[in-house]
């Protein structure tokens, strides 16, 4: 179950599948919808409990990478110094089918704000968040 504090995103759509008809061309990849804020430990990857899940929805295609952003300061939702901590690869078939594809612990080297940054899929929609509490430490992936 996700809490709303720590929702990166909330079926946030991902990139359409092809340039629609009129207007601006869609960009390659989006950032998450929201900056969690994961409070004032210094390192946000050493508390142990916070896991990353990620839910997709369906009519999704491509890989998907899904990178984990960070920095110490935020101005709104932008993070202006943030750097890359952590990447993950969703197979193109787990992309497909959906459901949860993505369980990781926060990397060493959080800092207090995070965002994710997705890249190279498209077509439906992506939920994801830290959440907490999983049997074995992690969030129960989809088969």
């Amino acid at each position: 179950m996700f809490d709303t504090e720590t929702l990166f995103s909330n079926e946030q759509y991902l990139i359409p599948p092809t340039p629609p008809q009129s207007g601006p061309t869609p960009p390659a990849s989006n950032d998450s919808t929201f900056v969690v804020d994961a409070g004032k430990q210094v390192d946000a990857g050493s508390n142990g409990g916070a896991v990353l899940a990620v839910v997709l929805g369906g009519g999704n295609s491509g890989t998907l990478t899904i990178s984990v952003n960070t920095s110490d300061d935020s101005d709104g939702d932008d993070l202006g110094s943030a750097v890359t901590v952590a990447s993950f690869v969703v197979p193109a078939a787990k992309v497909a089918k959906g459901g949860a594809v993505l369980s990781a612990r926060l990397p060493s080297g959080c800092k207090r704000y995070l965002r994710l940054h997705y890249a190279n899929a498209s077509g439906g929609n992506v939920t994801a968040g830290l959440v907490q509490g999983f049997e074995g430490g992690s969030f129960p992936l989809a088969d």
